[in-house]
């Protein structure tokens, strides 16, 4: 019984010493602030805010796929064609090398941070895996701006909680 107590304090002690180390960043821009894990890095050229996980930068430093972005061109809202139009439209729309997306537009509880998402799955030229896409939509200044989680398919569970905590620590100015 007193070895089994041992392993298990051996154990529950070196997951807590691991989760220690990580710290967080921050990002300040003039309309929005962000924290992010030192496991990731920032990436992208001027006016760009992107950020993936040191080890996939590490394996492929140009992957820029891989990531989460915040958009730096927001969507103006037409009275005449509603916000939910507009996503739809928005979620319909192919990016450059993109043959074929599925997407879902959903409505978010009043109250929230964000006040719509769109999860779309991915088909890319040259590439066999899909991608999957969280962006979170809110309102700035009267336009609708976003930030966006994108990886692999295989990829995309290994990464999800922390991309969810950069999501979550987002706040617009």
């Amino acid at each position: 019984m007193k070895k089994l107590i041992i392993i298990f304090c051996v154990i529950f002690f070196s997951c807590g010493t691991q989760n220690s180390q990580i710290k967080l960043k921050t990002i300040r821009h003039s309309h929005f602030k962000i924290q992010y894990p030192n496991t990731w890095v920032r990436f992208g050229g001027v006016g760009h805010i992107n950020l993936t996980p040191k080890k996939l930068k590490d394996l492929n430093p140009e992957d820029e796929l891989n990531n989460i972005s915040v958009n730096k061109n927001p969507f103006y809202i037409e009275k005449f064609n509603g916000v939910e139009n507009t996503l739809n439209e928005h979620g319909r729309t192919l990016r450059p090398r993109e043959i074929n997306k599925e997407y879902v537009l959903t409505k978010l509880p009043e109250g929230s941070k964000y006040i719509y998402k769109i999860e779309s799955t991915i088909e890319r030229q040259s590439f066999k895996e899909k991608f999957k896409r969280l962006e979170f939509f809110y309102v700035r200044d009267s336009k609708l701006d976003y930030i966006a989680f994108q990886m692999e398919e295989k990829l995309f569970d290994k990464y999800f909680d922390d991309a969810m905590l950069i999501i979550n620590s987002f706040e617009p100015k």
